[in-house]
């Protein structure tokens, strides 16, 4: 079962970021790509169960200036949902606001009916994905993200296997369970993995490339933790940059799946003087400070049950 994610950000230049270091291998890579194809698959289930679930969601976005001092915050609070595309069968998450900064939201259920009726008129899947985003985003400050909760996991895939490399780090106990600790970087461009990047001219910012690690059971291949940082590539800086950083935990739940508990995101800014930028074409290594932050953490999970009553029976229940 497809769902769809998308992230967008308007940034300036961030924060500088050594690639992750890799301890001696477990694996070989035949074991490796073995052993990927099976989270692989438990990452397409996760999905596919995931769809039967709801549960609340708080967000808390974080606006800085540049002395790093918090300048506005927004919490919002929403019934999360999955729906299923009517265009293509693709499953969609769908949150219902029920407060902001603590203040309810008038009608909201009645908004809800009002949206889902809407989207049920749409003729593309390109149509339901800008609805749902403008819908869900329209509280939201700062980082703007969609898609993330039911596809948290996408490196995985074995189309993207030519574009990433992925080495074995480690492991260690998480909730009564042996994890496997995987590193992987981008080493490919491919349009699968692209990221619409506007930094200012004089960074020469030639691309952008994904790297992470992430946390795997050894027994079911689940995620325990997932951390994934963009990297932005360019001439003028010593060493490759993050602008990027996104770090996911994971619980044990009733329903065979490992569910989100707490998902962080934050951009980053350079701390760089432009004037010196545009007066040396020296290599820089300029500091970094965080410019927004966003952070979600997620109530019980429960299955989503929806019972549709026809005036018939409503009427033979009267009798």
């Amino acid at each position: 079962m497809r769902s769809r994610c998308f992230i967008l950000i308007t940034l300036a230049f961030l924060l500088l970021f050594p690639l992750l270091s890799v301890s001696a291998q477990e694996m070989s890579d035949d074991e490796l790509r073995s052993f990927l194809d099976k989270v692989d698959e438990q990452a397409k289930r996760y999905t596919e169960l995931f769809r039967d679930l709801t549960a609340t969601e708080t967000r808390v976005d974080e606006l800085f200036d540049r002395r790093e001092r918090r300048t506005i915050m927004r919490t919002v609070e929403s019934d999360l949902v999955v729906l299923e595309s009517r265009v293509d069968g693709a499953v969609q998450e769908y949150l219902i606001v029920r407060k902001v900064d603590g203040r309810p939201i008038r009608n909201s259920d009645r908004r809800a009916l009002s949206f889902l009726s809407k989207l049920s008129k749409a003729t593309s899947s390109k149509s339901e994905l800008q609805q749902l985003q403008s819908e869900n985003l329209r509280h939201v400050i700062g980082i703007r993200y969609y898609g993330y909760i039911l596809s948290p996991l996408i490196v995985t895939s074995a189309n993207l296997a030519p574009f990433l490399e992925f080495t074995v780090s480690g492991s260690e106990s998480a909730d009564g369970h042996d994890v496997l600790i995987i590193d992987y970087r981008q080493v490919k461009q491919t349009p699968d993995i692209a990221f619409e990047i506007n930094a200012p001219s004089e960074l020469k910012v030639r691309e952008a490339v994904l790297s992470g690690r992430m946390w795997v059971s050894k027994e079911n291949h689940q995620l325990f933790r997932l951390e994934e940082r963009v990297m932005l590539i360019s001439e003028r800086f010593s060493e490759p940059f993050c602008f990027l950083f996104r770090n996911v935990t994971f619980r044990q739940s009733r329903f065979d799946i490992n569910v989100p508990a707490k998902m962080i995101w934050e951009t980053y800014s350079p701390i760089l003087d432009r004037k010196v930028v545009r007066r040396t074409d020296d290599q820089l290594s300029p500091g970094s400070r965080v410019n927004a932050r966003s952070v979600s953490a997620f109530g019980e999970f429960e299955r989503f049950n929806v019972e549709v009553r026809s005036a018939e029976t409503e009427n033979t229940d009267k009798k």
